[in-house]
C-alpha cells in the first residue's frame, strides 16, 4: 500500500500525495509510511513543546513508549 497510515485507539487515518496538512490526530501508536517520506510535528505527550521528525518511505512500527499525544502537521514528500 502506498498510503501513509496512522492509527490510534479509534481506527486508521489515510492520508495520500505530497504535501503539507494541518491536523488534530490524538494517541497515535502505530505508523505505515508506505512510498511516502513524512515529515510530522507533534507533542508527545501532553505539556510536552512541539517538535517534528521525518520518517523514510516503507517504514512500519509501534511508536516506542506512549503514544504520540498530538500529531499537528504532516507533510509527505
Amino acid at each position: 500500500m502506498d498510503l501513509l497510515l496512522l492509527h490510534n485507539a479509534g481506527g486508521s487515518l489515510c492520508f495520500a500525495n505530497a504535501g503539507v496538512q494541518s491536523v488534530a490526530i490524538y494517541g497515535v501508536d502505530r505508523i505505515w509510511t508506505g512510498d511516502n517520506k513524512v515529515t510530522f510535528e507533534y507533542v508527545p505527550k501532553l505539556g510536552a513543546p512541539t517538535t517534528s521528525g521525518t520518517v523514510d518511505k516503507w517504514h512500519f512500527g509501534n511508536v516506542p513508549g506512549e503514544p504520540i499525544h498530538k500529531i499537528t502537521k504532516i507533510r509527505i514528500w
